[in-house]
C-alpha cells in the first residue's frame, strides 16, 4: 500500500479538527519542527480551547526562532513570554524594549498591523540605534526578499533605516539590506508604473506620426531601459507625460541619455514621414473595415486588404482600360505617385495603431495573403501591378523596420555602374533612386548615404546625364550625397567599375558597402533587408531573386532553362551554394571587401561570381534574402546581353585562379553543357529539368 505524506502545513490534521484531531494538533505543536508554513497552521486554528492549548505549548517552547516567535506575537498580542524572549534575542545587551520588538516582529509577519504611533516615538528611534543588527536581519531576510516591499513595510523599513543613519553610520548588512530593498522597490514601483503607462503614451505619440508607432515604441523601450535607479526612472517617467506635448510642437525633449536622444529624432522623422502621405491610406483604412466582410479582419489582415484596396484603386484610377499598361518600375517606382503610395503602405505595415504585421508573420505568409486575396476578389487589375506593389511594400516595410531597430546608424556606399544609361537618366532614374533612398534612411536620421555613379563609357554620355539630372533635382536629402564619376575603360563591363566604385567608397570610410544596376529593378528602399544580414553577421548579403519569399522577377515556373543552369554550373565549378549569383543587388561589409579586394580581378558580367567566391575563401558568410523586383518578365525579352557560354568560361578561369578543383567532385551540368557544346543547346534537352542541383557537402 502506497501512502503519501503531505507538507505539514497541508495536513487535514491541522485543517479540519475533530475531537481526537485536537489532540493530535496539540501534539504537533509540542513537537513538530517550528517551520513557519507550521506554525502558521498551527495559529490559524480558531477553536477556543484548542487554539488556547496549542498557544500555551508553543510558548513553553525553547527551541522556537525569532520568526516562529514573531508568529506567535503577532497572532496573540496579548502574550507577554514569547515577545520577553524575541526581546532577548533582538537586544543582546539587555536595554530592549517590549513595543520595539512587537513592532519588528509585525514588520516581519503582518507590516500592516504596526502602528504610526510607534514608528514615530522617540522610543522607536532610541531602540532601531541600539538593537542588535544580525539578530534583526535574521527576523527581516523574508520580507526584505521580497521583490517589491508591501506599502506598510516600505514606510516602516524607512523610518527604521533612516533612525539609524541618525545614530550613526548605517553600514551593516542589516542596513544595507533595507537600503537595497528600499532602492529595489522604489524602482520597481516606478518601472510598473512606467510599463503601464507604455501603451498610453504610444497612443498619444500615434496622434501626431500618423498612427505610425514603430519609432514610438522603440524610444519607450529606451526610456525603460535608462530607467535603472529610482531617480532615472522618475526622470524617465516625466519623460513619458511629456512626450506627446512635446512632439505637438515639433520640440527636442530634453535628455541626458543618448539613446533616448537618439530614438527621439526617429520619432520626429516618423511626425514627418507622416506628413508626406496622402489621405488615401486613412480612406482605405476606414474602407477595409466597411465591407461586409471586414467585420471579420484583424488588424493586421486589415492593413493589407486597405493595401491592396489602396494600389488596385490607384492602377484603376491611373491605367484605365484601352490605355498602355506600364511596368512595375514605372508604375511603382518611376512615378511620384505610385512611389509615394507604396512608402506610405510600407509605413503603416511598420506598425500602426497598434498593428504589426512585420511582428508576427514572416514575408512569405504575407505574400501569400495578398496573391490569395486577389484570388478571391477576382480582380482583373492590368499586369496584376497592384500585387507588384504589394509585395514591394511589404519588402520595404520589412526593410525600413530593420534599419529602425538597429541602434548603430550606417555610412552606406553604393555603386551604380554606367555604360549607355543616358536614355534612362533623363527619365528620371535618379531621381528615383535617391527618393527611395531617402525614404529609407529617415527610419535612422544618423545613417548617411553615398550613391556613386561610375561611367565607364570612354564618351561619358551617361556621366554627362547624370550631371543634369543632379540638376533637375536641386536640393538633395541631407542624408544623401550623389557623386558623378568617368572612369572610361572600354575593356570593362560591369566589373570594373564596380571594383574601382567598392574600393573608392572603401577608402573614404563607408561601413556598408553595396552595388546596384542602373534601372528601377532592385528598389533601394529594400536595402534593409541585406543590410539586416550583414548586422547578424554575414560578411555579404545579396538580393535574391530565388527564394521562396522573392517576388516580381520570374514567371511562376521559374527561371528559364539557360539561366538555370548557369547557375548549377557556377555551384560546380565555384563550391558557392547561391540561388542568385547573378543578382544585381548585393551589400557587403567594409572588412569583407578588404579580405576580397585584392583577389577579385574580373571586369566583365561574372565579376558577382568572382567576388562572392573570394569571400568566400576568405571565411566570410554569404547570406540571401528575398526582395520584390520590380520587373515584368516577358518571355524572349533580354535585358542586359549576356553571352552565358562566355561567361561560364570566364568562370572556369575563376575557379582556376582561386584553386577550385571541379574535377574532384561530380559535375553533372557541366558535362552535359559540355557535351552539347553549349548552354544554349543544353538547355534545350528534355532531361535538363530532372538535373538535380548541385549542394555542397558539408565540411
Amino acid at each position: 500500500m502506497t501512502r503519501t505524506f503531505l507538507p505539514l502545513a497541508d495536513s487535514p490534521l491541522t485543517q479540519h479538527l475533530t475531537g481526537a484531531d485536537a489532540e493530535l494538533a496539540v501534539l504537533l505543536a509540542a513537537t513538530a519542527d517550528p517551520e513557519p508554513a507550521t506554525v502558521d497552521a498551527l495559529l490559524s486554528i480558531t477553536a477556543p480551547d484548542t487554539a488556547d492549548r496549542i498557544t500555551a505549548v508553543l510558548q513553553a517552547r525553547s527551541d522556537l526562532p525569532a520568526g516562529a516567535l514573531a508568529r506567535l506575537i503577532v497572532a496573540r498580542p496579548d502574550l507577554k513570554a514569547p515577545a520577553t524572549r524575541l526581546k532577548e534575542h533582538l537586544f543582546t545587551s539587555g536595554d530592549g524594549c517590549h513595543r520595539f520588538t512587537r513592532a519588528m516582529a509585525a514588520l516581519a509577519i503582518r507590516p500592516e498591523t504596526i502602528g504610526h504611533d510607534v514608528l514615530g516615538s522617540p522610543k522607536f528611534a532610541a531602540m532601531a540605534a541600539v538593537v542588535d543588527p544580525a539578530a534583526l536581519h535574521e527576523l527581516l531576510t523574508p520580507v526584505l526578499a521580497q521583490p517589491l516591499l508591501p506599502g506598510p513595510a516600505d514606510a516602516a523599513l524607512a523610518i527604521l533605516l533612516g533612525a539609524r543613519r541618525a545614530a550613526g553610520p548605517a553600514t551593516t548588512p542589516l542596513d544595507l539590506a533595507i537600503d537595497e530593498a528600499l532602492h529595489r522597490t522604489r524602482q520597481g514601483r516606478i518601472g510598473a508604473e512606467l510599463a503601464t503607462r507604455r501603451a498610453q503614451t504610444i497612443s498619444e505619440i500615434a496622434t501626431h506620426t500618423g498612427g505610425l508607432t514603430q519609432a514610438a515604441e522603440l524610444w519607450y523601450d529606451a526610456l525603460t531601459t535608462t530607467a535603472s535607479t529610482p531617480e532615472l526612472a522618475g526622470e524617465a517617467l516625466a519623460l513619458a507625460y511629456t512626450a506627446a506635448p512635446a512632439l505637438a510642437t515639433g520640440a527636442d525633449i530634453d535628455t541626458p541619455w543618448p539613446a533616448v536622444r537618439a530614438r527621439w529624432h526617429q520619432v520626429l522623422a516618423a511626425k514627418n514621414t507622416a506628413a508626406t502621405h496622402t489621405p488615401d491610406w486613412a480612406h482605405a483604412w476606414e474602407g477595409a473595415a466597411a465591407t461586409a466582410e471586414g467585420a471579420a479582419w484583424d488588424g493586421i489582415q486589415r492593413a493589407l486588404v486597405a493595401g491592396y484596396d489602396l494600389l488596385a484603386h490607384h492602377v484603376r484610377t491611373t491605367f484605365p482600360k484601352g490605355t498602355p499598361v506600364p511596368g512595375p518600375d514605372t508604375c511603382w517606382a518611376l512615378d511620384d505617385t505610385g512611389r509615394t503610395l507604396v512608402h506610405t503602405l510600407a509605413d503603416h505595415l511598420t506598425g500602426s495603431h497598434g498593428h504589426t504585421p512585420l511582428a508576427h508573420f514572416d514575408d512569405l505568409v504575407l505574400l501569400s495573403f495578398v496573391r490569395e486575396l486577389a484570388k478571391a476578389r477576382r480582380d482583373r487589375i492590368p499586369g496584376a501591378l497592384h500585387l507588384h506593389g504589394l509585395a514591394a511594400a511589404i519588402k520595404a516595410a520589412r526593410s525600413k523596420h530593420h534599419l529602425t531597430t538597429d541602434p548603430t546608424p550606417a555610412r552606406i556606399g553604393i555603386v551604380i555602374p554606367m555604360r549607355a544609361e543616358a536614355t534612362r537618366l533623363t527619365e528620371g532614374v535618379l531621381q528615383a533612386k535617391a527618393d527611395q533612398l531617402a525614404w529609407l534612411l529617415t527610419a535612422h536620421p544618423d545613417a548617411r548615404a553615398e550613391l556613386l555613379l561610375v561611367d565607364e563609357d570612354p564618351d561619358a554620355a551617361s556621366a554627362t546625364a547624370a550631371h543634369s539630372a543632379l540638376t533637375r533635382l536641386g536640393r538633395m536629402d541631407a542624408q544623401v550625397h550623389i557623386t558623378v564619376a568617368r572612369r572610361p575603360d572600354p575593356a570593362s563591363r560591369k566589373g570594373g567599375a564596380v571594383r574601382w566604385g567598392l574600393a573608392q567608397l572603401a577608402d573614404a570610410g563607408h561601413t556598408h558597402l553595396t552595388y546596384t544596376d542602373a534601372d528601377l529593378t532592385y528598389p533601394l528602399d529594400q536595402l534593409g533587408l541585406l543590410l539586416h544580414e550583414l548586422t547578424l553577421g554575414a560578411g555579404a548579403a545579396i538580393g535574391s531573386r530565388r527564394l521562396p519569399d522573392s517576388a516580381g522577377y520570374y514567371p511562376p515556373e521559374g527561371p528559364p532553362p539557360t539561366t538555370t543552369l548557369y547557375r548549377q554550373a557556377v555551384t560546380e565549378l565555384l563550391a558557392l551554394d547561391i540561388t542568385d549569383p547573378q543578382a544585381g543587388f548585393k551589400a557587403l561589409t567594409h572588412t569583407a571587401f578588404q579580405a576580397a579586394r585584392h583577389p577579385v580581378r574580373d571586369t566583365g558580367l561574372s565579376f558577382d561570381t568572382d567576388l562572392l567566391t573570394a569571400l568566400q575563401l576568405a571565411g566570410h558568410t554569404i547570406a540571401e534574402t528575398g526582395i520584390a523586383a520590380l520587373h515584368t518578365y516577358v518571355d524572349g525579352h533580354v535585358g542586359t546581353p549576356r553571352d552565358y557560354d562566355a561567361m561560364l568560361a570566364t568562370v572556369r578561369d575563376q575557379a582556376a585562379r582561386h584553386g577550385l578543383n571541379p574535377d574532384a567532385r561530380p559535375t553533372p551540368v557541366l558535362d552535359k553543357i559540355t557535351a552539347a557544346g553549349s548552354l544554349a543547346a543544353a538547355a534545350t534537352r528534355p532531361s535538363t529539368a530532372d538535373l538535380p542541383f548541385p549542394r555542397i557537402p558539408a565540411n
